[in-house]
Formats: structure tokens, C-alpha cells, sequence
């Protein structure tokens, strides 16, 4: 498995890169796989302790999170995986993962953690962490940021699980509306989740980097996102109902009426027409009194209400499935989930000393197996 890592983290035989250009080979890596019909996956994990390992050695945490990424070969069958630290974070875009077996791929990474050995450290550091995980879905346009924002929501659950928790969330289409409306633009159409293996190149033999081009305007003025005839347009989603896929069909006529207007306008312009072309212009149709281009904006509009009112769906869906899959946990007396504060008074210290409760917890359980054992 290729390993490039952001700095400082730090593991033999790794490519350490700047945090920026780690993230600008991300996103043409992620591009060469969903155009090469390759599986794509993020991981999102928190290392439980990473503190109160670092207070205790200071200069350990670059290596203990270093380790932890060398830790994915054996349990992701991956060509490649490139590693970030982002606020407190490790966020891991995998390439031709197996998308069949990711979750228990990912529970049997975290179950490694238990025995993780780093040098210079004597005996295992016993580390537990929390994961939340993204895949491609085959049918939809993703960015790389849908990835890692789903992957995000999915390690915020798993931190109201216990530890080793690797938890999924089907939030992909409100995420991708979302980055959509704030970036003008589509993402990248998934063909194919394609598995590469260990053992795969994982770029072709002399292929290009692909380019990755910014959203532009057509020359009718259409606005980010608006295309000519002949151009590929926005494919709907295979679970996008009839009613959205009329009106996208509606959308595709409007505009190449109006683009058989804007060319007899501009052959008018020119001065008066030859046979053949004249002959042309009149079999070509003409629209209504109203223009093409209100409605164009008129269905536009209403194809923006319908995706607004599935992003609404899908997130109602995704709470009713999480609210089923709930750890139910241990009795408690209250209502709710406790913890710390952000903004408590002493936050720091607080937090110390429940690290310190832990660890003191975790040592006494290894007291008490031990002499059971003998």
C-alpha cells in the first residue's frame, strides 16, 4: 500500500507532504479513481487518550498517529491511502478499498489498536478510538468533501458509542446539495465502486493527472451549471423520482428551443438567409408567446423546491435509521447524554483528571484479570 502523510506525522517508508499539497493530491487522486471506476472510501477516526499519551511523552503524538496509518495495510486491502491530521482528527482517503467488507475492515483496524507498538515505547500502548466511515455510491455525484463531511457526521455518532464504535451515515444527498448550492458546480459521477487491491498500480503506466476544470458559464449566459445541446448534462440519480426526472426532461427541451432561437437570431443578424438555411429556419419549431428563457428559470426553480424538499427526506430518514440503531448503553438516571462542556469552568483540568479516571480505570480492570487468572 502507497502511504503519503501529512506532516509532521512521521512512519518509515512514508511520504511526508505538506498539509497543502496532501490535500490538493487528495483531491486528484480521488478524481483518477471515480473517473477509472475505482472504489473510493474516507475514514474519519479520533484516537481515545492521544493527550495524556503526548503529556506523558512529549514529541509522541506525530509517531503514535504515524504507526496508527502503517496499521491500515493489514486490515484495508487498499492500493493506496493518504492520511491527514485535521483537528484532532485522522482523516484517511482510501483507493480501491473493498466496499463489501469496509465496516468490519474498520472494526478490525481498531481492534489492532489494542496492541499498537511504537518505537521507542516499551510494551503496547492499549489505545482505543472511534470511527466514522464514507464510501462511493455508484449513481450519485460526489465531491471529495461529501466523503469526508459524511465520514465526519458518522465519527460525531460513534463518540456517543463506546469505544471501537464504526458507524456509517446514509447522509450523502443532503451533504452534496448542500456543497452544491455553495460551489455553483457537480461533482464527480460515480460509475463504478471497482476494488484495486494491495497489489494494483495504482496510477496507470504513463496516464495523465486528469484536470480537474472549474464550472463555467455557457454562451447563451445560462449561468453555472446551464449547458448547450450536445453537451453532457447532469445525470439524476437512480432513486430520484419520476417527478424530478420529467422536469429535468422538460429542462433539456427548453433549452434547446432556445438555443434554435438564439441561432435564427444570430443568422437574422447576418442579413438574409440562403435557401437551404431559410428552408431550415422555417421547419424549425417556435415556442409560445412566453419566452424559452422564463421558462427555463420557471423550471428551474421548481426543480431546486423538489431537491430541497429531498435533502429534507433523506435527513428525516437518516435520524429515523439512527434513532433505530442506537446503542441502548447502561441504565442511567438521566434523560440524556452527560459530558463535559466546551465553555465549563476548569475545562482543562476536568478534563485531566476524567483522562486520569480512565487510565486508573483501564489499569485497575488489567489488576483484577490478572489475578483472576492466576
Amino acid at each position: 500500500m502507497q502511504l503519503h502523510l501529512s506532516h509532521p506525522l512521521e512512519a518509515p517508508g512514508a511520504v511526508s507532504l505538506a498539509p497543502g499539497e496532501l490535500r490538493a493530491r487528495m483531491e486528484e487522486r480521488f478524481a483518477w479513481a471515480v473517473e477509472g471506476g475505482h472504489a473510493v472510501a474516507v475514514l474519519a477516526c479520533e484516537l481515545l487518550g492521544l493527550e495524556a499519551l503526548e503529556r506523558r511523552s512529549p514529541g509522541l503524538e506525530p509517531r503514535v498517529l504515524g504507526t496508527l496509518a502503517v496499521a491500515l495495510e493489514p486490515a484495508f486491502a487498499a492500493a493506496e491511502a493518504l492520511v491527514a491530521h485535521e483537528e484532532r482528527t485522522l482523516v484517511v482517503l482510501l483507493l480501491g478499498p473493498d466496499p463489501a467488507r469496509l465496516e468490519a475492515a474498520g472494526r478490525e483496524w481498531l481492534a489492532r489498536l489494542k496492541e499498537l507498538r511504537v518505537d521507542g515505547v516499551d510494551g503496547p500502548l492499549r489505545v482505543q478510538a472511534k470511527l466514522g466511515y464514507a464510501v462511493g455510491q455508484p449513481g450519485r455525484r460526489l465531491f471529495l468533501d461529501t466523503l469526508i463531511q459524511v465520514a465526519r457526521e458518522g465519527l460525531r455518532v460513534a463518540r456517543c458509542r463506546g469505544p471501537g464504535a464504526c458507524v456509517h451515515t446514509m447522509l450523502y444527498n443532503l451533504v452534496q446539495a448542500r456543497l452544491e448550492g455553495e460551489r455553483g458546480g457537480e461533482g464527480l459521477a460515480v460509475t463504478a465502486c471497482e476494488p484495486l487491491g494491495p497489489g494494483t498500480p495504482a496510477r496507470a503506466p504513463g496516464a495523465p493527472a486528469p484536470l480537474l476544470l472549474e464550472p463555467r458559464s455557457s454562451p447563451s449566459g445560462m449561468g453555472a451549471g446551464s449547458r448547450v445541446p450536445g453537451d453532457a448534462g447532469p445525470t439524476p440519480a437512480r432513486d430520484a423520482p419520476s417527478a424530478e426526472r420529467e422536469l429535468l426532461a422538460a429542462l433539456a427541451a427548453e433549452r434547446r428551443e432556445n438555443q434554435v432561437l438564439q441561432t435564427r437570431l444570430r443568422a437574422l443578424e447576418r442579413g438574409p438567409p440562403a435557401p437551404e438555411e431559410a428552408a431550415r429556419a422555417t421547419a424549425a419549431p417556435v415556442g409560445p408567446d412566453e419566452s424559452a428563457q422564463e421558462r427555463i428559470d420557471r423550471l428551474e426553480r421548481r426543480l431546486a423546491k423538489l431537491r430541497v424538499l429531498l435533502a429534507e427526506s433523506e435527513e428525516r430518514l437518516a435520524r429515523a435509521v439512527q434513532a433505530e440503531t442506537v446503542d441502548p448503553g447502561v441504565a442511567s438516571c438521566y434523560r440524556t447524554v452527560q459530558g463535559l462542556a466546551a465553555d465549563a469552568p476548569q475545562h482543562d483540568q476536568k478534563a485531566t483528571l476524567m483522562e486520569q479516571i480512565f487510565a486508573a480505570n483501564l489499569e485497575l480492570h488489567e489488576i483484577l484479570r490478572s489475578r483472576r487468572a492466576s
